[in-house]
């Protein structure tokens, strides 16, 4: 069974009903896959959420998911993302490396987004909808 993160991206585009990620909710769910969210992506959401007006429907999502949270590890492991990356000339946003450093923690290693910046760490598959 696959474990993997739902990004932000695919989060928000469930929200909206967008047909190519009802499709991969949907492979998903038949599959049995372990699926998680950040809280990182919980709080990108949140925001959005309470910007828009748009509270509830963000927060029956998110109950249907299990959330991995911002640990000391998670902490160490995207601050090594975010260091490394750097080293290399290559700019990764703060909560981005948070979030992959809460995947390697955890250890998923597989991620549903269409953020082609999550790409610059190879340890994590980003799997595009």
């Amino acid at each position: 069974m696959a474990k993997l993160i739902l990004d932000t991206t695919f989060l928000l585009d469930l929200l909206r009903g967008q047909k190519a990620a009802l499709n991969i909710a949907q492979e998903l769910e038949e599959s049995r896959s372990e699926v998680y969210t950040t809280a990182i992506n919980c709080y990108e959401l949140l925001l959005g959420a309470k910007r828009l007006g748009r509270v509830a429907e963000t927060e029956a999502l998110l109950a249907d998911l299990k959330v991995l949270a911002l640990t000391k590890k998670a902490a160490d492991e995207a601050a090594n993302i975010q260091h490394s990356l750097t080293s290399e000339g290559k700019i990764l946003d703060h909560r981005d490396a948070l979030m992959l450093g809460i995947a390697l923690a955890y250890d998923v290693r597989s991620i549903i987004s269409n953020d082609d910046d999550l790409k610059r760490v190879h340890e994590i598959t980003v799997t595009r909808y």
